[in-house]
């Protein structure tokens, strides 16, 4: 796609991102997307055949693409764990956190939507599984990948129930305290 097109597309997730802040997944509609980006609909429609949930879930891959929970390598296995969880929770109270946030319930109603998401979410919990064992194997650890994967699955629920509960995101103290006492425990043979 050249650089017309591509800026045709940036306009047109942009249009997405600002809408679903302002109107919700529910009463999103091509219609708007395509007004707000000035856009044709054969335009949306050529690169994002499956419509709406398609265009939101482009929206959060390019989220995760400028704020990915990215796995690091500190030094120790709860070093690591901390970094990602501590991404995580940036990554859901930046910029498109609160409408990831609001999706979620949109999600539960529709089933492209919340297929879309899950795709996304078991990926990036894929990738950051495989750095963390990788990262654990240079220094001469063993994990269990499959173990380090759902480990942050519940990383990302313990997350977001903390947001939604606790009306912020945990501290450096609180997320030190649950790798330390739970997902290390999880991860360890």
């Amino acid at each position: 796609m050249g650089t017309r097109g591509e800026a045709r597309a940036d306009a047109i997730l942009d249009a997405v991102a600002e809408l679903l802040s302002e109107v919700g997944y529910d009463r999103l509609t091509t219609d708007a997307v395509v007004n707000r980006a000035q856009a044709s609909k054969t335009t949306l429609y050529r690169r994002w055949p499956g419509g709406k949930a398609e265009l939101v879930a482009a929206v959060l891959q390019r989220a995760a693409d400028c704020a990915p929970a990215e796995a690091k390598n500190t030094g120790s296995v709860e070093g690591d764990l901390r970094a990602c969880l501590t991404s995580m929770a940036d990554t859901l109270t930046g910029r498109s956190g609160p409408a990831l946030i609001g999706l979620l319930d949109a999600a539960r109603q529709d089933a492209a939507l919340r297929e879309q998401m899950r795709r996304l979410f078991e990926a990036s919990c894929r990738e950051n599984a495989t750095a963390l064992t990788r990262y654990a194997l240079a220094r001469g650890e063993h994990l269990d990948e499959a173990l380090v994967y759902e480990a942050l699955r519940v990383a990302f629920a313990w997350t977001m129930s903390r947001m939604v509960f606790d009306g912020a995101t945990p501290s450096a103290e609180t997320c030190r305290d649950f790798v330390s006492g739970t997902l290390s425990r999880l991860v360890s043979d």
